[in-house]
């Protein structure tokens, strides 16, 4: 195989491959995916960890000559674009009824300077481009006319080829379910039966629960992680039919769940509201029934713009009681530019740390291995413009979020 864009740089990826490396280097994956939203979005999975060089990457985009300039040039994502800078070649036609626009990038800082890692099976997010004429059809699928020409899909890491495949990132079904951890409230999760990365467009569930017992609903209230990206509400109020009391709730999300530093793990629930109750928590449940059609309130979910409604949990009253977790103990403090985190937690081996603006995007991320009590970290966030971020940290026991303001 050709070692494409090398050139004049070799030399210097050459020597950082001979470095000391904290972390081997990983196969990585890559794709690209419609978010719904006229969007393309360019994703990249390595299945380890790694926090080297991301020293050399090429790919092709192509798509039916008939659409023309169909797509915008790329966008930059900061952090990812400080390590992994993409560059575009002109447009140039096949002569196979397709043209064809290459990009690449030659990275010589690893993204550690940052205080930044990869994790086994994580999307990133690389780059974003606008869909300038719907229906066109985007592929970077290697091709005969990639191979020969040596546009082929190719990734090297610390200079070492480590070119994985040409995926597509699932769409799975997600499901939905209301529970109740023993306090007074409840907690409505959406549960995906795969991994997903992408956009959760939008979000339509009703709760339901005995009229007789009296029970009312107080205000939601959502982690800032999950507001930055599916900001939850109320949509009119509680109607009573038959035996039963209803209440309509919808969301719609604002970008892409790889912008997290963790996406949304495979059946694992995703709390996406909670909810103070009046009366008895245990007789509330998600509901599709012969009654939610009637006020538009049946249980859909649609991610990436496509309609993927799972289940809703049965209609039976009984809620299952999750066993109670507890994510660390955060506190932060500004000192000038910096932001002095200290963390405790007990009975972990790692910590996944993050901070996110207020859209949601991943501006910095590390994996701490921790002992069992506290540890500090100090945080460089003199390159971020100022306004309110959010602070995460998760481990297997839950994950904490604080909202602090640069």
């Amino acid at each position: 195989m050709k070692h494409p864009f090398l050139g004049v740089y070799g030399l210097a990826t050459f020597l950082l491959a001979q470095a000391p490396q904290l972390i081997a280097q990983p196969v990585v994956d890559i794709t690209l995916a419609d978010n719904g939203h006229g969007q393309l979005e360019l994703r990249m999975r390595p299945n380890g960890l790694f926090n080297g060089v991301v020293s050399n990457v090429v790919l092709t985009m192509h798509w039916a000559e008939e659409f023309g300039s169909a797509l915008s040039l790329i966008e930059p994502l900061p952090p990812m674009s400080d390590y992994l800078p993409f560059g575009q070649l002109a447009l140039v036609n096949g002569g196979n009824g397709q043209v064809y626009r290459m990009l690449y990038s030659v990275g010589l800082t690893p993204m550690s300077d940052f205080d930044l890692s990869w994790q086994a099976g994580q999307e990133y997010l690389v780059c974003m481009i606008e869909i300038f004429v719907p229906g066109a059809e985007i592929s970077i699928q290697n091709d005969g006319y990639t191979l020969p020409n040596n546009r082929n899909y190719y990734c090297s890491l610390n200079g070492v080829d480590r070119t994985g495949a040409i995926f597509e990132s699932a769409m799975p079904l997600v499901n939905a379910l209301a529970t109740t951890p023993g306090n007074g409230t409840i907690n409505v999760a959406l549960t995906p039966e795969a991994d997903y990365f992408g956009w959760v467009s939008s979000v339509n569930l009703t709760l339901r629960w005995p009229t007789a017992g009296g029970t009312t609903l107080g205000a939601l209230s959502q982690d800032p992680e999950v507001l930055g990206h599916l900001p939850m509400e109320k949509i009119g109020g509680e109607i009573v039919m038959g035996a039963y009391t209803y209440q309509r709730f919808r969301g719609e999300g604002l970008g892409s769940l790889a912008n997290l530093a963790h996406g949304w793990p495979a059946q694992i629930p995703q709390t996406i509201m909670s909810i103070p109750v009046s009366g008895d928590p245990a007789g509330i449940s998600v509901v599709n029934d012969a009654n939610t059609p009637a006020f538009g309130g049946d249980y859909e979910v649609y991610l990436n713009g496509r309609l993927r409604t799972g289940t809703v949990q049965d209609q039976a009253t009984t809620i299952s009681s999750p066993m109670p977790q507890s994510g660390p103990e955060i506190r932060l403090a500004m000192d000038g530019t910096d932001l002095d985190v200290a963390l405790s937690a007990t009975d972990v081996i790692a910590l996944d740390l993050a901070i996110h603006d207020m859209t949601g995007r991943l501006v910095w991320s590390k994996r701490r291995t921790v002992p069992t009590g506290p540890i500090r970290e100090r945080i460089d966030m003199g390159s971020l413009n100022t306004g309110a971020y959010i602070f995460v940290a998760r481990s297997p026991n839950g994950s904490t979020s604080r909202r602090f303001v640069r």
